[in-house]
């Protein structure tokens, strides 16, 4: 009697427990998408357009749920501005979708990127990357590092975009710009071609003149003149528009606001609008 006392003991402790055991869903963490990480912050939300009914996402991972769902979990503020977090399931089928739509605005942007100022960040860890800074808010940093870029740089990475949080920056390099041989060129160039134009449109001097010229001698004399002068505008004007190398080191909120301020055209206002909520 013990013995089936012990056994109906057994089968009532474990019975449950093998239920909840077999309703255990398994979540298993992936990469979206090769150019990002296993973390989708808010600049990469906005670079890609994710997430777009979260105005107030701050970041977000993608897991495979049992072969069968794609389960976002999302963090972001909500109305009062209070940290809250989310999960979306969805089929998995919705996962081609998603990659299909990174790529097409990737390759899209490809030549944009390539454009960027470059920069090199040195993280507070003591490694240094060199590459393009494409967008920067409140937090974050998008970098674009060509392919060949990473094998000549510490960081390692095998991506082309890398976000970068504020907390691993230790100081960002801007190398300074000469615009004094360009400047200079073209107001040269310029000035020739305007000088030669107007010698031409003169024409030869009538005769007797004391000093007289043919118009090619003029466009002659004319272009090298102004040349000069517009070589010597361009060299003034590019002296003036030139900016030295900078260094920024990021110790408080202030220096990072003054790399935010450098970078005015690729800055984007972190706006959480409290307009807004999710359940």
């Amino acid at each position: 009697m013990k013995k089936q006392l012990t056994i109906l003991f057994l089968l009532v402790v474990l019975f449950p427990f093998k239920s909840i055991s077999f309703a255990q869903q398994r979540d298993s963490l992936i990469q979206i998408y090769p150019t990002l990480g296993d973390t989708i912050y808010r600049v990469e939300k906005e670079f890609y357009g994710l997430f777009t009914s979260f105005p107030g996402f701050e970041q977000a991972t993608y897991y495979i749920r049992d072969n069968k769902y794609l389960v976002s979990r999302i963090t972001y503020i909500n109305a009062k501005g209070v940290e809250k977090d989310t999960t979306l399931v969805q089929p998995l089928n919705l996962l081609g979708n998603i990659r299909a739509h990174i790529h097409t605005v990737y390759e899209s942007r490809k030549d944009a990127l390539n454009s960027g100022k470059l920069v090199t960040i040195t993280t507070v860890d003591e490694k240094t990357l060199t590459a393009k800074l494409v967008t920067i808010d409140n937090n974050t940093m998008i970098l674009y590092a060509p392919a060949l870029n990473p094998s000549e740089s510490e960081y390692e990475t095998n991506i082309d975009l890398i976000t970068l949080p504020k907390n691993q920056i230790k100081s960002v390099f801007i190398p300074g710009e000469s615009n004094i041989g360009t400047s200079a060129l073209w107001g040269g160039v310029a000035g020739v071609i305007f000088g030669a134009a107007l010698g031409y449109l003169s024409g030869d001097d009538p005769p007797g003149t004391f000093f007289r010229m043919t118009a090619g001698q003029k466009a002659s004399y004319l272009g090298i003149g102004l040349g000069l002068f517009g070589a010597a505008t361009g060299l003034i004007v590019g002296l003036i528009s030139s900016t030295d190398d900078q260094l920024i080191e990021i110790k408080s909120d202030a220096d990072y606001n003054k790399l935010k301020y450098e970078f005015k055209n690729l800055y984007r206002v972190n706006n959480y609008h409290n307009k807004y909520s999710y359940q």
